[in-house]
């Protein structure tokens, strides 16, 4: 018997491996490389589906109907690309194969039998209704890739990660690709909109790279102790500063923390609010928890105004976004001076769901840190300080001045 969910799984693996040396082989470090957002794997210049079939051998109709869902693609766009089927067969060596008119067409013959099912019949009435004009525009920037076996592909993969400059040996490469494989997997997986499912050499080289500092940091408390963990944080911990538009978001495992968390929030707004210039920026927190009323509550106790986007009535994205609006103090003769007078508010605070879910609206931070939470993905070209297991008082011995 066939286990289906086995080759499921490895034809995924060989998906994530082939995206891995597409990302890595790519000439600009900010060239995106998409995963399945058009087909398997896209990006400006080619879109490939792929195909891992260890049990079987080739033959023109085993293609056919990924060659179907690439025309339908190429079909509805004008942009310049490389169509890519990338397959292994098992009786087939590494090669590229291109194709004239008339193999095209051997690849997308179809046949009517009697009692034939209805996707059946739906399948030979779409390929029937391909204009010529299309079969013969698309077949010029069509290829057919027999690709390396799981293994070899894997070590191809290995190899491009241990060129990297963030990778010192072949053994780290095996480390690293364990992350990045699991990066790459929770990109599609997080993700509903396919517009996010994208990734560059540089954002995943800046995800390694946080990557080994949290190792750093794990293996520092485990060696040294708290005392000296918290102590080196400090020393690198770059400070937010009051003019810069900053987020910070919050894992579940703090945000549950209400009393804590309240008092951290409460404690880096009053620091940030001690006589400060007119050009302050207020913060804004990012709380990975789907009731986070009682927070608010604290804060407005503790006499702090806030903008939450109306998120108890009804999340509103434009208000969110609002800019806030600040007066400068006065001279007794009226003359205005560099000092705050009044904000309309001290800091902006929501879920991370209603912040994802609006993604595209909100202006675009200098810097952002991550307590007990990934990385956004949408955020990897930004300045960033990332660390999990700090407790909110030590959160704030790093912050404080």
């Amino acid at each position: 018997m066939e286990d289906g969910g086995y080759y499921a799984l490895k034809g995924f693996d060989f998906q994530i491996d082939k995206t891995i040396i597409e990302i890595f082989s790519t000439t600009l470090d900010t060239e995106d490389v998409c995963i399945e957002k058009i087909q398997d794997i896209n990006s400006n210049s080619f879109v490939t589906q792929v195909k891992y079939k260890e049990t079987q051998t080739y033959s023109a109709s085993k293609i056919r109907d990924p060659v179907v869902q690439l025309i339908s693609e190429f079909s509805e766009t004008t942009d310049p690309r490389t169509y890519i089927l990338y397959c292994f067969f098992s009786d087939q060596q590494e090669h590229v194969k291109t194709f004239n008119a008339k193999e095209l067409e051997e690849v997308l013959e179809i046949k009517l039998h009697k009692n034939c099912s209805e996707s059946h019949q739906k399948k030979h009435d779409l390929i029937k209704s391909i204009p010529s004009t299309i079969k013969n525009s698309f077949v010029s920037s069509f290829q057919l890739v027999f690709a390396p076996d799981h293994t070899t592909q894997f070590e191809r993969a290995l190899n491009l990660i241990a060129a990297q400059p963030f990778c010192n040996s072949t053994a780290e490469a095996s480390f690293y690709y364990c992350y990045l494989a699991d990066h790459l997997r929770r990109l599609v997986i997080t993700n509903k909109d396919p517009e996010l499912r994208t990734c560059s050499r540089k954002k995943l080289t800046l995800f390694i790279t946080n990557q080994k500092h949290q190792l750093f940091y794990s293996t520092l408390n485990y060696l040294k102790g708290r005392d000296v963990l918290l102590q080196t944080l400090k020393k690198h911990f770059k400070k937010p500063l009051n003019h810069q538009n900053v987020v910070f978001f919050i894992g579940t495992k703090l945000a549950t923390e209400t009393l804590q968390l309240t008092t951290l929030i409460t404690s880096i707004i009053q620091q940030q609010f001690n006589n400060p210039n007119h050009d302050v920026h207020p913060a804004t927190f990012v709380i990975n928890n789907e009731n986070i009323t009682d927070i608010k509550k604290g804060l407005l106790y503790n006499n702090i105004t806030f903008n939450d986007g109306y998120e108890a009535i009804q999340f509103s994205p434009h208000q969110f976004n609002r800019r806030h609006l600040s007066l400068r103090k006065t001279s007794s003769y009226g003359r205005a001076l560099d000092s705050l007078g009044n904000i309309s508010y001290k800091l902006r605070i929501c879920t991370l769901r209603n912040f994802q879910a609006s993604f595209s609206t909100w202006e675009r931070p200098d810097r952002a840190y991550y307590f007990d939470i990934d990385i956004l993905s949408e955020y990897t070209d930004i300045p960033c300080f990332q660390i999990n297991d700090l407790s909110c008082d030590e959160i704030w011995f790093l912050i404080k001045r």
